[in-house]
């Protein structure tokens, strides 16, 4: 009997390998890294949007998508062109205002229709991640360097590939219709998911996003989530339990993260009262910086963090069912490059005051000025630190070289330390 049995499984491989894409069939783990390893590499200069970079990026991840097998939005056929997968909208680029071009920025969009519903109107999942980063420099010695982006953020466009790969696969996709989207210009201010919301090319009254940024360091951390919704008639923070729920059958520890998450794409939904989950990693020592690179990445946990989003497009209910929860008023970030002063935040922590940090970036101001951590900064330079969004908004006035005292509280003790500004990404790169 076991001849015949070997026959049909060799046979049933045969017409996989005949019928699906060759990504589609690739070994667990590795087609992520593919993908982290070319967005991060040289070719792609950084991807700072508006560049030669940048537009090979863009087309590296619309031709993913085209040869796993998804649709351009509004067809239910394989586009012909990656350019169809394109949504293109006005930005400038130009750090001097007079060397400003307007070029076009590119957000990615592709679907699937639902096992149960194939109209993304009766409720659809946005399945989402930024591909662009802050782009390259050459130095006084005319050498250029560029900002790999591994974990900022090729590692959550890996996820949404791959999750889209699995989507891919014949009697796999989820009950409700997915649309799969790979923002632009996140980098310079939510610009492009602003124009998705703005100009929305599927109906918003019946999604809810799910956003993924920086969530290729796991390590022993637990995966920050953010939440916006709950389903009606239930208590408050009855969704974020099923989520818990959800990641411990894929053994993954999540935590609820209060303070930061309005620095992706999903704060541009959150102000449209589209419901969002967004799923980050932290912040590490080599965010923004040229060592972040694909090998610092941990792909078991990147992995664990795929089997995760696969289950939230499965186990949960229609995205139609779910109401926008108010979370308070939050500001949009900025694009312009901030002072860089080197703590880590840590965006799961309750303080009434200050922001508490995990850690400073080695070489960094704030390592070399004795914070450490657990640390919560409550002043720097005369301006009090109620929260992150304070910090944020300080270290972008201020410039490189600045002298600082910065105040602070350790084991409930305030304590003062002096620390020079520096610029991220060139000096402390």
């Amino acid at each position: 009997m076991r001849t015949p049995i070997a026959f049909s499984i060799l046979v049933v491989v045969l017409m996989l390998a005949a019928i699906l894409p060759p990504h589609v069939l690739a070994e667990k783990g590795t087609y992520m890294a593919e993908v982290v390893d070319t967005l991060a590499s040289p070719a792609m200069d950084g991807r700072e949007t508006g560049t030669s970079g940048h537009f090979l990026a863009a087309n590296f991840v619309a031709s993913e998508l085209q040869k796993l097998g998804l649709y351009p939005l509004g067809s239910l056929q394989v586009g012909d062109e990656t350019s169809d997968y394109f949504h293109l909208f006005p930005l400038t680029s130009g750090s001097i205002e007079e060397d400003a071009v307007e070029v076009a920025g590119r957000n990615i969009v592709a679907w699937l229709p639902g096992s149960e519903s194939a109209d993304p109107a009766d409720g659809c999942f946005i399945l989402s991640a930024h591909y662009d980063h802050t782009g390259a420099y050459t130095d006084e010695n005319a050498e250029r360097h560029y900002f790999p982006g591994a974990n900022d953020n090729a590692s959550g466009v890996a996820v949404v590939l791959e999750v889209a790969r699995r989507c891919a696969v014949p009697g796999r996709r989820p009950r409700n219709p997915v649309v799969f989207v790979l923002f632009d210009a996140e980098e310079q201010g939510l610009i492009g998911a602003c124009d998705f919301v703005e100009n929305p090319p599927v109906p918003l009254d019946n999604a809810l996003i799910i956003n993924l940024d920086m969530v290729g360091a796991l390590g022993k951390r637990e995966l920050l989530v953010a939440c916006s919704a709950e389903q009606a008639n239930t208590h408050p923070g009855t969704f974020f339990a099923q989520l818990k729920d959800i990641a411990a059958n894929v053994d993954l520890d999540i935590k609820l993260m209060r303070e930061g998450w309005e620095a992706s794409d999903q704060l541009a939904f959150y102000e449209k009262h589209v419901p969002f989950i967004f799923l980050f990693g932290g912040p590490t020592a080599d965010y923004e910086r040229l060592t972040d690179t694909p090998d610092k990445l941990d792909y078991a946990g990147l992995e664990r963090i795929t089997d995760f989003t696969w289950r939230l497009l499965h186990d949960l209910a229609s995205p139609a069912s779910y109401e926008w929860v108010d979370l308070g008023e939050r500001e949009r970030p900025q694009g312009a490059r901030r002072g860089f002063l080197g703590v880590i935040p840590d965006f799961s922590a309750e303080v009434d005051e200050g922001v508490a940090i995990t850690g400073t970036v080695p070489g960094s101001p704030a390592e070399k000025a004795g914070l450490l951590e657990d640390d919560v900064i409550i002043e720097i330079d005369r301006r009090p630190v109620h929260n992150l969004q304070a910090l944020a908004d300080i270290l972008r006035d201020l410039k490189p070289g600045d002298i600082v005292e910065v105040v602070y509280l350790r084991d409930g003790v305030e304590q003062r330390i002096t620390a020079r500004i520096a610029e991220k990404g060139e000096e402390e790169a």
